[in-house]
């Protein structure tokens, strides 16, 4: 008789594993959603991460070609307001809807002396004088500009006696800071000479009265040409020099057909390389 329920038993048992195999699955399946509900409340109950502003989408135009292609009328060129990606917050530019198809964003312009380029690295840096005549718009603005897309550049240069020249380049950026602004051009084309018054500058670093990045080594180049530039040793072009002198510490571009100092006025332009391909 013992036997007997002892086998009885067994067999229940056999029978009843499936049913107790699955109620413990149930519970474990009941456990996994609610363990995965909290989960997902906890998440959604946290804030997000705010958008770091350095990435955010601008809501002004890039750049002045930008406020030309989105224009239903023609512009004249003037002040605006752009706001590169990666920027921060907008800023003033003087835009150039004339020459060369237009587009241009001016970056650098010599016009009467007004304004005193012999500064230091934070005023390059930031930029200064006014946009209507004489400035440097400011390296952190030029990085900001060249690093969203391919730019190229163009220099229009007049000598004293009125005659324009320009030279341009194919490709044009700066590096940031760390690399100490260093100046990164394409090819030259233009009618500013028979050879590149600025190839001699390319891969150079930035320099300024208080930071000295040229490869001079017994001198910095800014103390003695002036102003702010990518000087070797020292330059074959600084149109940051000191305005009407006619030495190497004014305006240059050594291969000027006038001569190297011959020049009263200067303007640096920069525009995404684009559907534009103007030789003028």
């Amino acid at each position: 008789m013992k036997r007997f329920v002892t086998s009885l038993f067994l067999w229940w048992t056999l029978l009843s594993l499936p049913e107790i195999e699955n109620v413990v699955k149930g519970e474990e399946k009941q456990e996994n959603p609610a363990q995965e509900s909290a989960y997902v409340r906890s998440i959604r109950s946290v804030n997000p991460v705010p958008v770091c502003p350095s990435v955010l989408e601008p809501t002004y135009p890039r750049d002045c070609e930008e406020i030309q292609l989105t224009s239903a009328s023609r512009l004249p060129s003037g002040i605006y307001e752009i706001q590169p990606f990666g920027s921060t917050s907008p800023f003033n530019v003087y835009c150039d809807f004339d020459i060369d198809n237009g587009g241009w964003t001016v970056i650098q312009r010599r016009v009467d002396g007004s304004v005193d380029f012999n500064r230091g690295w934070s005023d390059y840096k930031d930029g200064f004088g006014c946009l209507q005549s004489e400035f440097w718009l400011g390296n952190e603005k030029i990085v900001a500009l060249t690093r969203q897309r391919e730019y190229q550049l163009r220099i229009e240069l007049t000598a004293k006696e009125g005659r324009p020249a320009h030279a341009k380049y194919s490709y044009f950026r700066l590096g940031d800071e760390n690399a100490h602004y260093r100046l990164f051009l394409g090819t030259y084309s233009g009618n500013s000479g028979g050879q590149d018054s600025l190839d001699h500058h390319r891969e150079m670093m930035f320099t300024t009265t208080d930071a000295d990045h040229d490869d001079a080594s017994e001198r910095n180049c800014a103390n003695t040409h002036g102003g702010g530039w990518w000087f070797g040793n020292c330059d074959h072009s600084n149109l940051n020099g000191n305005y009407g002198v006619d030495d190497e510490a004014g305006i240059e571009w050594y291969y000027h057909p006038g001569g190297s100092y011959d020049l009263k006025f200067s303007e640096m332009k920069i525009r995404a390389i684009s559907v534009h391909s103007s030789n003028n």
